[in-house]
């Protein structure tokens, strides 16, 4: 409203806030206060709430989900192999249904399968998969993903875990000018009273809040700015952790009882919601309909979003589904259409993986316009690693990551010189080997787990 505190027209809103047993025994008899508590532990609720269940793909009478699931990744796993079907793929097909089956997600897998082809038959260039369930080979036997899991040792206990209940998580890429008609597809499919965008809630960062108490209080501009300028810029910095670290901050706080009662006034309500949005990418689907789960509300456009953010939703067992719209899958699509002007046959996934030309430009770092390798730290490694095969870009990805970032000197030493490499124990070094004795991959952690503690994949 531009007001401060100190605004004589400003209605006072003291009370409104839950009092303290001292405080109400001021204000109520305490035989009132006797007998509220007595009816309150007659009350009695288990705090239990039914959750909902997954849409249900819709089939031909006669058969199920759990029936037309593995038909579906058969067929696509003859179609991966020309039809030679190698028995490490066929146990392991066995074994991931199996999971699927045990957890009750034959449904999400057919749902997903079901708008990812529909966006290809439609020509719409859908990515290749992200994050865990590349794992996954019933995904790539269904045409989720695109990426054979054997062949580059992904593990599917990463993506769903029979011993950890928590639903599956598969992240679908779609060209930025696309998203909305797959989003559409799904709600024509499934309707509308059964799907909702997921609210998402911005909070009072550290910084953040001291400028909008600091004007609410009507402290000037040159402290508020002297203060802000003290806070770290570390993540999840908080101001209690930066009184801590700053002694500058300590001393010029002390010494001001008006700019002490302004810090601690916003240490109060730091980290409190401050605006809501709709999540970028998710929607939530349910079995039954949404309204009849969980609280929504009608937010910009008419949107129905929920009031509960995403955590709370897969209590309620609501499955959440990720439509990530890119701009550079975009840009790569009209890059292949122009390409079909002068080779109609072309497809992206002809290029060879070890195309020189390719691995040429990645070396001098020439990567503008490359998805995740266009940042300036990104392609000084790049220039120091010079990478020559997949795998390469496969480890420059995730050294990049905020966990590995720091081992990257140790990585492009042993790559420079393996012999130089040690490893912590014989056992380990096939695990470590091929990242030159630095663990970047969440895979190798399990595996370490597995060999080293002799957990199994599952607890690993």
């Amino acid at each position: 409203q531009g007001t401060t505190l100190r605004d004589k027209n400003v209605t006072p809103i003291t009370g409104r806030y839950f009092l303290s047993i001292p405080e109400m025994e001021k204000i109520y008899d305490a035989d009132d206060l006797r007998r509220t508590d007595e009816i309150a532990s007659e009350c009695h609720c288990d705090g239990e709430l039914e959750k909902t269940g997954i849409p249900v793909y819709p089939l031909k009478d006669g058969i199920t989900a759990e029936e037309y699931l593995p038909q579906l990744c058969l067929a696509g796993l003859k179609k991966r192999l020309n039809g030679d079907l190698k028995p490490v793929y066929v146990e392991r097909l066995k074994h991931e249904l199996q999971v699927i089956h045990q957890m009750g997600f034959e449904d999400y897998f057919l749902i997903v399968y079901d708008f990812i082809r529909y966006g290809r038959q439609k020509g719409i260039y859908i990515g290749p998969g992200r994050g865990s369930a590349a794992g996954s080979l019933v995904a790539y036997c269904l045409g989720i993903t695109m990426v054979d899991p054997l062949q580059y040792n992904l593990l599917f206990e990463r993506f769903l875990n029979a011993e950890r209940v928590s639903m599956p998580d598969i992240d679908t890429d779609i060209p930025d000018i696309h998203r909305q008609e797959i989003i559409d597809y799904v709600y024509q499919k499934y309707g509308e009273q059964h799907i909702a965008n997921i609210i998402t809630f911005d909070t009072l960062a550290a910084r953040a809040v001291l400028r909008d108490v600091g004007k609410a209080m009507d402290i000037s501009k040159r402290e508020i700015d002297m203060i802000v300028g003290l806070i770290p810029q570390t993540p999840k910095i908080t101001l209690e952790k930066a009184y801590e670290q700053k002694e500058k901050l300590r001393v010029l706080l002390n010494a001001s009882p008006q700019l002490m009662e302004y810090f601690n006034m916003s240490k109060r309500i730091e980290g409190l919601p401050k605006n809501k949005s709709i999540h970028a990418a998710g929607i939530v689907m349910s079995g039954k309909p949404i309204e009849d789960v969980i609280p929504t509300i009608q937010m910009a456009e008419g949107m129905k979003t929920t009031q509960f953010v995403g955590n709370y939703l897969e209590e309620r067992g609501l499955i959440k589904m990720d439509f990530l719209g890119l701009k550079n899958l975009t840009t790569i699509d009209e890059i292949v259409q122009m390409i079909h002007k002068h080779n109609p046959d072309f497809h992206i996934l002809s290029i060879p993986l070890n195309d020189a030309k390719t691995y040429r430009l990645f070396a001098q770092a020439d990567t503008i316009g490359v998805f995740q390798f266009e940042s300036d730290g990104m392609r000084n490694l790049l220039r120091k690693m010079k990478p020559n095969c997949f795998e390469d870009i496969i480890a420059a990805l995730a050294l990049f990551r905020p966990g590995p970032k720091d081992q990257i000197n140790t990585y492009l030493e042993g790559r420079k010189n393996p012999a130089s490499v040690v490893y912590p124990s014989k056992e380990l070094e096939p695990i470590l080997k091929e990242t030159y004795g630095v663990t970047i991959y969440q895979e190798q952690v399990m595996l370490m787990a597995q060999i080293a503690a002799k957990f199994s994949l599952v607890k690993a």
